[in-house]
């Protein structure tokens, strides 16, 4: 069996991107709080993958019900990933990851732009008791969106204390920036299969309520590496000036918050526009370059 990691809930905000040509716009990211509302039960460990507050631009998103496939169980899991704490979470090694990705993304003027076969994440050094990372899926002319996220690490447990996504193109640009009332719980040490949380952020003009569950502990191969992962799904709806919904199974190492696999749906709308992405990506080595 695989030992217990430190639950953990990251939030991943996937942008809802720009629809139909306009002229430049954008938007300026919000700096004041907003607010959030949380439930759990401590069975096992869990990741967010949502979208965020306010947003000040053209072109969107479309409405809808993603139904990604069901990810394939692994093989029966040996004691857990080196170095692994069943106490605590650590940081992700600075540095940065470069996965095979593989989708598309859909606009609502019926424009189809497919991912870039490599996307990365980078993770800044540790600052005091935070870390930014920073996941890029933009293609060779900047298309695409790049999502920021801060955490921050205290007595083994880890807290979200800010997502911003800027999602660009063409000449459109749209960031949404999103912050809780105070540094949100996302990651109780001591955590495996069977976690759940849910919870409703808010930030000016909108929403998203995410609930997230640890489906089960998996083995999966990374760069020729045996690695053993915790897989979860996080269900995100979107309400207010963006609306919709996406649906994300992540794999993650037990023993840091890296994402060695991503499986996203996203279907979401704005008055200006909608979007419809699907994508994959697998992480190519475990060690950043």
């Amino acid at each position: 069996m695989f030992r217990k990691a430190a639950a953990f809930v990251v939030l991943v905000i996937l942008a809802v991107g720009c629809g139909n040509q306009s002229p430049q716009a954008t938007s300026t990211p919000s700096s004041g709080p907003g607010h959030t509302t949380a439930r759990e039960h401590h069975a096992g460990a869990g990741k967010a993958s949502g979208s965020s507050g306010k947003a000040n631009t053209t072109k969107h998103a479309t409405s809808g019900h993603p139904q990604p496939s069901p990810a394939t169980s692994g093989p029966a899991a040996q004691p857990g990933h080196e170095g692994a704490s069943p106490e605590s979470v650590e940081p992700i090694q600075p540095g940065t990851y470069r996965y095979d990705t593989t989708g598309s993304s859909t606009y609502g003027g019926g424009f189809t732009q497919q991912m870039p076969s490599e996307t990365t994440l980078t993770a800044d050094p540790q600052s005091g008791a935070h870390q930014r990372s920073v996941r890029d899926l933009r293609d060779a002319q900047g298309n695409g969106s790049v999502t920021e996220t801060w955490l921050e690490f205290r007595d083994g447990d880890v807290y979200l204390d800010r997502v911003r996504s800027t999602t660009t193109y063409g000449p459109v640009t749209d960031v949404r920036d999103f912050r809780p009332s105070r540094p949100e719980l996302v990651g109780k040490a001591g955590a495996g299969p069977g976690f759940h949380t849910e919870f409703t952020m808010t930030s000016s003009g909108s929403s998203a309520h995410v609930s997230i569950d640890v489906v089960r502990e998996e083995r999966v191969t990374v760069g020729g590496r045996s690695v053993d992962t915790l897989l979860v799904r996080t269900d995100t709806t979107f309400s207010g000036d963006l609306s919709g919904e996406s649906t994300s199974d992540t794999w993650y190492t037990l023993d840091r918050l890296l994402p060695v696999k991503e499986r996203v749906v996203i279907d979401a709308q704005t008055s200006s526009g909608s979007f419809h992405s699907e994508y994959r990506a697998e992480l190519k080595q475990l060690a950043p370059a």
